[in-house]
């Protein structure tokens, strides 16, 4: 298992969304669930809206992004990816209430695939698609990280909360680091 908890205004990702899609190494779909085994890809970011969660497929040689699962409960209608069987990372956006951002997470778990060569691939560019969004980033608390528009909405008075219900942070952020 690996994770990035972040803060990026919708502005910043969308931007890193976009290069992901147009380097041809993976495909997204909007979501957990979906009403197909096969769900819609997105083909430019310019037309997502505002989104809650992302499924990221690793592109490769060895399968094509299928729904191998049927969700349970309020989900039986649904289809999904299976996090250890398939070559797939989530994303959770972040959220912003009134003056209040959460924490967004990539998340992705590695070296369960049945594949060995595939197992490999994933967990590559999983990684890469980490240091990818790490890149620019200022850590702030661990494992939190944040990105130059959201510090300068921090200096404006948003607050950034470090995990539901966690520990709030202002604008007392100085050089990277928290001084409450």
């Amino acid at each position: 298992m690996s994770q990035l908890n972040f803060f990026f205004t919708d502005n910043e990702l969308n931007e890193r969304l976009q290069y992901i899609l147009s380097t041809g190494n993976y495909t997204i779909f909007v979501g957990r669930f979906f009403k197909t085994e096969t769900p819609n890809q997105i083909n430019n970011i310019c037309d997502l809206n505002r989104f809650d969660s992302l499924t990221i497929w690793v592109n490769n040689d060895f399968c094509e992004p299928i729904c191998t699962h049927k969700g349970q409960g309020d989900y039986s209608n649904d289809f999904l990816f299976d996090i250890y069987k398939d070559p797939i990372i989530e994303l959770d956006n972040c959220k912003l209430t009134d003056n209040l951002i959460t924490a967004g997470r990539l998340y992705f778990k590695s070296g369960w695939l049945a594949n060995a060569e595939l197992n490999q691939i994933h967990k590559r560019m999983a990684n890469k698609l980490v240091r990818f969004l790490k890149k620019d980033l200022v850590g702030i608390s661990s494992p939190f990280m944040i990105s130059s528009e959201i510090a300068e909405l921090i200096e404006k008075g948003f607050e950034i909360e470090l995990g539901e219900g966690g520990k709030r942070i202002n604008k007392e952020i100085k050089n990277g680091h928290n001084s409450s």
